[in-house]
C-alpha cells in the first residue's frame, strides 16, 4: 500500500506530465487500472481521492487535453470510467 501511494502521489511532483517518468504517467496506457489497485486493497476513498487528481491534472478541454496518444480512445474510456467511478477489470 505504501508503495502504490508513493507511486501517485510522486507522480503530481513530477517536472512534466508529458514525458514518461518513474510514477504515474496517465499516457502509458500499462498504468491505467493502477489507481483501482486501492480498492482491492479495501482503500476505495484512495482510488476516489488519486483518480480524481489525475483527471484533474492530466486531462482538460484544450487540444491537448489528453495525456499521451490515445490508441482507440483508451485515453477518453479510462476518464469516463474514473468519472462514472468504476473500471471494469477481468474477474470483477
Amino acid at each position: 500500500m505504501k508503495e502504490l501511494k508513493k507511486f501517485f502521489t510522486y507522480s503530481k511532483y513530477w517536472p512534466t506530465f508529458w514525458l514518461p517518468n518513474p510514477y504515474y504517467w496517465a499516457g502509458n496506457e500499462h498504468d491505467l487500472f493502477s489507481v483501482w489497485l486501492f480498492s482491492f486493497a479495501n482503500r476505495p476513498d484512495l482510488t476516489a481521492k488519486f483518480s480524481r487528481m489525475i483527471m484533474n491534472t492530466q486531462y482538460g478541454t484544450q487540444g491537448d487535453g489528453l495525456p499521451g496518444n490515445d490508441d482507440y480512445a483508451t485515453m477518453s474510456a479510462w476518464y469516463i470510467f474514473a468519472a462514472l467511478g468504476f473500471y471494469p477489470l477481468p474477474s470483477t
